[in-house]
C-alpha cells in the first residue's frame, strides 16, 4: 500500500453536521515531509476530484491541471501533535468523538503567533489533561516547504476529544 508516494494518511474522516445526519466537510491528517507531495496527493484524491467541473470529454492534461488547482486551494496546516501520554486519556471509542479546529483571530503576534498563545499555553494544556477526554491535540502552524522547518508560525489548535 502506498509504495509510490511519500504521503501517509494518518486518519481521514467526514465532518458531520451537529445533528450527525449530513456530511459538511472532510478532515485528513497527512504525514509527509514535503508540502508539494501533499498537494500532488490531494490532486489525485477522489474526494478532491468531486469538486472538478471537467467532464469525461476534456483531455487528461486539462483535467489534471484543474485537479491540481483545486488541491492548491485547500487550506493546509502543519499539526504539531502533543505527544504527552497524560494528555491522551481517551481512545475515542465511547461517546461522540469531536474535532475542534480553532484559528487565532489576529496577525498581532508576527513570528511568534498570537500573544495569548504563549501566555495561556500551560493553563490550556492543564485544562485538557484534567478533562480526561482528549484523544489527540496540538498546535496548527502555517505550512512550510518541509515539515522539519522550524520557522512555521503557530496560528491555531486542533483538538480531538470525546464529548
Amino acid at each position: 500500500f502506498n509504495y509510490n508516494s511519500m504521503v501517509d494518511v494518518v486518519w481521514s474522516y467526514p465532518i458531520l453536521s451537529s445533528d450527525l445526519h449530513r456530511v459538511i466537510g472532510h478532515a485528513m491528517c497527512i504525514d509527509c515531509p514535503s508540502i508539494d507531495e501533499v498537494r500532488t496527493f490531494l490532486s489525485k484524491d477522489p474526494i478532491t476530484r468531486l469538486f472538478a467541473s471537467t467532464s469525461d470529454d476534456d483531455d487528461d492534461e486539462e483535467k489534471e491541471a484543474e485537479y491540481l488547482e483545486i488541491a492548491n486551494s485547500i487550506p493546509l496546516y502543519r499539526w504539531r501533535h502533543i505527544r504527552d501520554h497524560t494528555l491522551r486519556m481517551d481512545d475515542g471509542r465511547d461517546g461522540n468523538p469531536t474535532l475542534v479546529f480553532g484559528l487565532d483571530h489576529s496577525e498581532e503576534g508576527g513570528d511568534e503567533g498570537h500573544p495569548l498563545r504563549s501566555e495561556k499555553k500551560e493553563a490550556h494544556l492543564e485544562y485538557l489533561i484534567r478533562s480526561e477526554r482528549v484523544i489527540a491535540a496540538g498546535a496548527l502552524h502555517l505550512p512550510t516547504a518541509t515539515k522539519e522547518d522550524p520557522s512555521s508560525i503557530p496560528v491555531g489548535d486542533l483538538v480531538l476529544f470525546n464529548s
